[in-house]
């Protein structure tokens, strides 16, 4: 009796726990008429039940035909319920892994960032350079007294160059340690969800 008992207890709750994600699930796939998917799914999972019970209980007194079209009816609700909790499941998926891809998009912000900062510096370091190589031809040429005047006038120019140069390589340390927290962020999402990507791939890469 104990046990007859137990078991129906847990037929239900499985039935209830199934009921309610396959419901949910199908209400995420079928967005737009949530209500109508809602009734459906409720009146479905309480034929299902029905209609297996009965099944059992009639099975040597009801007609073959009236069997193997309430198996059949169950089969199809069974599949119905799975792809509820289907639904429930990628919905839960796609959840868990919208804040990764957020991440990932400002870790390529970032990264950007620092290909246009670090194109500036080439820039200016450019400049740099040739204004080393033009005072060093003055000196290669002798004409001494001319280059220190050079050094005079270049030498505004070369410290703002520098001091630009300077500005950007700390505003890429800046975004580098950005970069880096952002990465940490993903790499803990991407433990939570593990094991829902591997579940997927499983099942889309089939």
């Amino acid at each position: 009796m104990f046990f007859g008992l137990l078991t129906l207890l847990v037929a239900l709750a499985i039935s209830t726990v199934a009921a309610y994600y396959s419901i949910v699930g199908l209400m995420a796939i079928f967005a737009g008429a949530k209500l109508a998917i809602a009734i459906m799914g409720v009146v479905l999972e309480i034929g299902k039940l029905v209609v297996a019970s009965w099944t059992f209980q009639n099975w040597k007194t009801s007609p073959v035909s009236i069997r193997s079209y309430f198996i059949v009816s169950v089969v199809v609700l069974m599949f119905i319920t799975s792809l509820g909790i289907f639904g429930f499941l990628s919905r839960a998926h796609i959840e868990q892994s919208s804040p990764t891809v957020l991440l990932e998009e400002r870790v390529d912000r970032i990264n950007l960032k620092v290909e246009q900062k670090t194109t500036q510096i080439n820039r200016y370091q450019s400049r740099l350079d040739t204004l080393d190589d033009a005072l060093q031809r003055y000196i290669e040429l002798g004409a001494i007294s001319k280059g220190l005047r050079k050094i005079g006038e270049m030498d505004n120019e070369t410290s703002l160059l520098k001091i630009k140069i300077e500005g950007l390589e700390k505003e890429i340390d800046d975004l580098t340690d950005k970069k880096y927290g952002l990465k940490s962020k993903i790499n803990l999402a991407e433990v939570e969800v593990g094991p829902i990507r591997y579940v997927a791939s499983m099942i889309y890469d089939e």
